[in-house]
């Protein structure tokens, strides 16, 4: 971190200075015809380009910074901003006109900064993680994300339909799950014959299901009623008309939190239920241990 220095005067100022918010401007008409006088931090050297003059201009870095460096807390203080569309064309207008090498820039694009080499390098296809910022990530990174890594699901299912598809007719199937939201399931569904899903009512209720304890306990043995047959309707369409319960419980599970046995019927309720809702095949998952 550079060592910032703050030399007080009587008549000190102190501006936060966004990049094309009309600082210039107010440098040469405000502060200048007023008699206050600065100096101007560069963050790259941490130098003062007018180191005679006394007060502080805060260019391009956060105000929280300046306030530790350059004990400003008392000091007046302002900063502008702009809407940011019109502050972005007055940038791009900028750099085509002042930065030379940044003429060719494809606004189009995303650019990755190298501090080393002070190079700039199209990085559209390889956009960072929206993690480890400073506070919240930036929603449409988020979005963005969220987004590609369905993509990326989907293509890999693809994938795997492609080959079975060049050696074989038959119908393809894949199962899903409850309560999973990190892809686009009617994408993966495109490239499948028959949906399906895995049903744990009594597993889903407790490990998945936002309810209150009072709810869940009630539901303990039979779990949520409208679970499983909000899945049914999902996985039907997802399958256009086509879809199975790959797996459905058939007792107690040994990986929620709780694990009770299913009332005495259960089982035989919920596979009618999800022949009421069109499923082709239910089918059972026992685990045997030899």
């Amino acid at each position: 971190m550079p060592t910032f220095t703050h030399t007080p005067t009587e008549k000190k100022v102190f501006f936060a200075h966004i990049p094309r918010t009309a600082g210039r401007y107010v440098d040469a008409n405000f502060l200048w015809r007023n008699n206050f006088t600065w100096d101007e931090i560069h963050l790259d050297t941490g130098k003062g380009v007018m180191t005679d003059l006394h007060g502080a201009e805060i260019a391009h870095w956060h105000k929280d910074i300046y306030e530790e460096h350059l004990n400003v807390k008392d000091v007046p203080n302002f900063s502008i901003v702009r809407n940011p569309v019109d502050r972005f064309i007055s940038a791009e207008g900028h750099i085509s006109i002042v930065d030379s090498d940044l003429k060719d820039l494809d606004f189009n694009g995303v650019y990755k900064f190298n501090v080393n080499t002070k190079a700039l390098s199209l990085i559209t296809d390889q956009i960072d993680l929206p993690n480890l910022t400073v506070t919240q990530p930036n929603p449409s990174h988020v979005l963005d994300f969220r987004r590609f890594s369905s993509d990326q699901v989907v293509s890999f299912n693809r994938l795997q339909t492609d080959i079975i598809k060049s050696y074989s007719d038959a119908p393809i199937a894949h199962n899903f799950m409850g309560k999973t939201t990190e892809f686009d399931h009617f994408k993966v569904g495109d490239d499948l014959d028959i949906a399906s899903w895995d049903s744990y009512p009594l597993g889903f209720l407790e490990d998945r299901v936002v309810a209150p304890d009072e709810f869940k306990q009630a539901f303990a043995r039979q779990g949520d009623p409208d679970f499983q047959a909000f899945h049914h309707d999902l996985y039907r369409t997802v399958g256009k008309g086509r879809w199975w319960v790959m797996e459905q419980q058939p007792g107690p599970v040994n990986w929620a939190p709780y694990n009770p046995s299913p009332l005495p019927g259960m089982i035989r309720l919920w596979s009618w239920e999800a022949f009421a809702h069109g499923a082709e095949v239910v089918c059972y998952l026992s685990l045997i241990h030899i």
